[in-house]
């Protein structure tokens, strides 16, 4: 019987009853995407859609409420998949660690509940950074470090690139390359919680980016972004200014900040 079983901890649960034909894992290479991740190996994405018992469908949201739970504390939160879907065609069933992609779902489909899911395999590489990775802004002798768990499951920075360099060949074989030979420039689109001394920090730098554009000085804010392993040093503008949400009944005063910055 082909199946997939989910674990974390001591729990699990295995999902057999697919309703779609086609294979639930693909292997998918980032480097198609607008992240700037293609140095990292592709990842293993399997997409759940399946109908489960009541009693099953109850595990699984459990699951995912434990790896919530663990992912909102900063634990290690990697769930152990086992899939057996393609054992039998020539190739065994695979056991890897994933995350969910997006929060599972759930409708109520005659005596059996119809989930859909999407979990995509753990890279150490890539995940350790974004969970330990920092984004370090500093102008005129003002610093903040962004070090707490970004709010947004993409990395903070990509790039956008809207001529794509690319390599054709001429009639007789010659290589032609077409294109602009440079990268687009980075994006930080940034979504963090920030402490009430941090947003102070973060508004005081502001302060002093603005009077640098008032006055016509040098309005550059230093970056040093390590959110996708090596650190990148480089400089940038305020594209969107911080927009603040605050949660009255938190007793830790978090600020929920999210602002922009593109590379100058």
């Amino acid at each position: 019987m082909t199946y997939i079983e989910i674990s974390i901890n001591s729990n699990s649960v295995r999902v057999h009853k697919f309703t779609e034909n086609a294979y639930p894992r693909k292997y998918t290479d980032p480097s198609g995407s607008f992240q700037e991740d293609a140095a990292y190996s592709p990842k293993n994405v399997i997409t759940i859609n399946a109908l489960l018992p009541l009693e099953e469908a109850v595990k699984f949201n459990s699951i995912y409420l434990q790896f919530l739970q663990k992912f909102t504390a900063g634990e290690d939160c990697k769930l152990t998949v086992t899939d057996a879907t393609r054992a039998g065609l020539n190739e065994p069933g695979l056991t890897f660690f994933a995350w969910f992609e997006k929060p599972p779902e759930f409708f109520e489909e005659g005596r059996f509940i119809r989930i859909s899911a999407v979990l995509r395999e753990y890279n150490q590489a890539t995940d350790d950074a974004y969970l330990n990775g920092a984004i370090a802004l500093s102008f005129s002798g003002l610093s903040l470090s962004i070090s707490q768990r970004f709010m947004e499951e993409k990395f903070p920075r990509y790039f956008i690139q809207e001529t794509v360099p690319k390599i054709e060949y001429a009639i007789l074989g010659a290589t032609i390359v077409t294109g602009p030979p440079w990268r687009g420039k980075y994006i930080w689109s940034i979504a963090a919680n920030l402490t009430p001394a941090e947003r102070v920090a973060l508004e005081g730098i502001l302060t002093a980016y603005n009077a640098a554009c008032y006055l016509r000085q040098d309005p550059r804010i230093a970056i040093a972004d390590t959110t996708m392993g090596a650190s990148l040093m480089a400089q940038g503008l305020i594209s969107e200014f911080p927009k603040y949400s605050y949660n009255k009944e938190s007793k830790d005063r978090i600020y929920k900040a999210t602002f922009s910055l593109q590379e100058a």
